[in-house]
């Protein structure tokens, strides 16, 4: 069972609060220990995202937000039958596959920096907003569009502006 992303709101400094969402990405990723070494800005990820991940992540991901594998399948587009498959050959997720849950990944660690908690960020997450047509922000992560639509929301939230 996932249990990373426990990040308090403090009076932290940028570096630490990135640091914070970035510990929390790995975690969420399931990125190895021994190769988080190099591993300090999210674009440093892009090569373990060509790799493709370990079905591990798809399930912290599905747990930090507390939802089926149904459900997290349907809203990222990803077959449910596929991370069976994954998980039965111990293959890693696709290319494409792995981009979809990083956005996920990024969007709870940020979530959780904001809110202060990984259950009030899930809770957001998993929620319809006005702000987006009624849709939760999980819904809107299958395109780049959408995707951009959550962070300036979640923008919003964090600086006190309403969009």
């Amino acid at each position: 069972m996932y249990t990373g992303c426990n990040i308090a709101v403090s009076e932290a400094t940028t570096t630490n609060t990135a640091m914070n969402e970035m510990t929390c990405l790995l975690t969420l990723l399931a990125v190895p220990q021994a190769k988080r070494k190099n591993l300090t800005t999210p674009s440093d990820l892009e090569p373990t995202l060509q790799a493709g991940l370990d079905v591990r992540a798809f399930d912290r991901v599905r747990d930090a937000l507390g939802i089926t594998v149904v459900e997290l399948s349907e809203n990222l587009g990803i077959p449910e039958r596929t991370i069976y498959y994954v998980r039965r050959k111990h293959k890693t997720i696709g290319v494409s596959e792995s981009d979809r849950l990083y956005r996920v990944a990024e969007l709870i660690a940020r979530a959780t920096e904001i809110f202060g908690s990984k259950d009030k960020a899930a809770r957001w997450i998993t929620s319809p907003l006005p702000s987006l047509g009624g849709q939760t922000p999980l819904s809107k992560l299958r395109t780049g569009i959408g995707v951009e639509r959550v962070k300036e929301v979640l923008a919003g939230i964090q600086y006190g502006v309403y969009v």
